[in-house]
């Protein structure tokens, strides 16, 4: 198996790591900052490129788009190690749980690991633009003339039809073949209401509050912990509030304007 290389936080640039061979597949890591953005945050994203056995170039690309992962919520939890940032799903849980072997030896597979996958959807699409752009010069430089195939998970179905989408109003070649959804919410994702409105009292009651209060407020104070700070900002998170049909806002009230608004 592989080890997985600690890379600088500084994210200025972007950064080339290679990874130990893994069943004789050359690994690369590289971590990408955004360049051009929707709302001006600017978000980052890990590739991990998996060649096929035998080979030193890119011949087959298979390209993997993660789904909402908030890896900052996992470490609270100690489900994940502290500053693990990329979450409860990554390449090589991916590669080695979900990729049959005979199937692993016909492509070659490229994850896409989001750092900030809270944010608003069209900013990781904007990146995710970038991302395409750097697979496609580096087909170019290996040779490759097969067309990719990409193949979003949950959320990442959502950035990658935005993504083409964009680069095909702009005229852009994205050299995708094949677009793939995986149990993406393109309508909405849909989380009962009982079960929306007992998360928001439970955060309230379990804070010292006998009754609901606007959470903004224990925010403020500081009456949450780590653990219960970061629920509360994944929960209220740009991202969950795109693709949540029904989404309960900080006060207790049903608020679905931030999903209708990405629907249209």
């Amino acid at each position: 198996h592989s080890s997985i290389y600690v890379i600088d936080s500084s994210y200025n640039n972007s950064k080339y790591e290679q990874m130990a061979d893994i069943d004789g597949r050359i690994v690369d890591t590289t971590i990408i900052p955004a360049t051009e953005t929707y709302t001006g945050k600017m978000v980052r994203a890990q590739i991990s490129t998996y060649l096929r056995e035998g080979h030193s170039a890119l011949t087959r690309p298979f390209i993997v788009v993660e789904g909402f992962d908030p890896w900052r919520l996992t470490s609270s939890f100690d489900i994940f190690p502290k500053k693990h940032e990329l979450g409860s799903t990554y390449h090589k849980r991916f590669m080695e749980y979900s990729v049959p072997d005979d199937f692993s030896k016909d492509y070659d597979f490229i994850y896409i690991d989001w750092y900030d996958s809270t944010e608003d959807i069209r900013d990781n699409a904007h990146l995710l633009v970038e991302i395409i752009r750097r697979i496609n010069q580096r087909k170019s430089s290996d040779g490759c003339t097969e067309r990719s195939i990409i193949m979003g998970q949950s959320m990442g179905g959502l950035v990658t039809r935005l993504a083409l989408c964009m680069m095909e109003q702009n005229g852009e070649s994205h050299e995708i073949s094949t677009y793939i959804s995986h149990d993406s919410p393109h309508l909405g994702a849909n989380a009962p209401l009982g079960a929306l409105y007992f998360l928001h009292h439970v955060m309230s009651y379990i804070s010292g509050y006998q009754n609901a209060v606007d959470l903004v407020d224990l925010f403020l104070i500081r009456d949450l912990d780590d653990a219960k700070r970061i629920l509360w900002e994944v929960i209220h998170s740009p991202a969950a509030k795109q693709m949540l049909v029904n989404h309960i806002d900080t006060d207790g009230t049903l608020d679905n304007s931030v999903h209708s608004n990405w629907q249209t």
